[in-house]
């Protein structure tokens, strides 16, 4: 790569723990106790939010939600805010 001029590009990490909108003072029960399998469909989904960067738009978003009984996508959205 150094020999043909190539660099990777490089993008400084951005810190999304800005002002958060959660309420800390409460404590939330851990309702699924570490069990990651359900015995059913629909009985148990999870979902995650994912930030990536593009040289177009900026930072956009992804977020998914996931059945934990056979491990399928039930619904994702993808955009430019959450």
């Amino acid at each position: 790569m150094k020999f043909l001029g190539l660099k990777s590009i490089t993008v400084k990490k951005y810190n999304h723990a800005g002002s958060t909108k959660a309420d800390n003072t409460k404590e939330y029960k851990n309702l699924l106790e570490q069990e990651f399998f359900a015995d059913k469909p629909s009985t148990k989904w999870v979902g995650d939010i994912t930030y990536i960067y593009t040289a177009e738009t900026g930072w956009t978003y992804l977020a998914i939600v996931m059945d934990l009984f056979d491990l399928k996508v039930v619904g994702w959205s993808y955009g430019l805010n959450i």
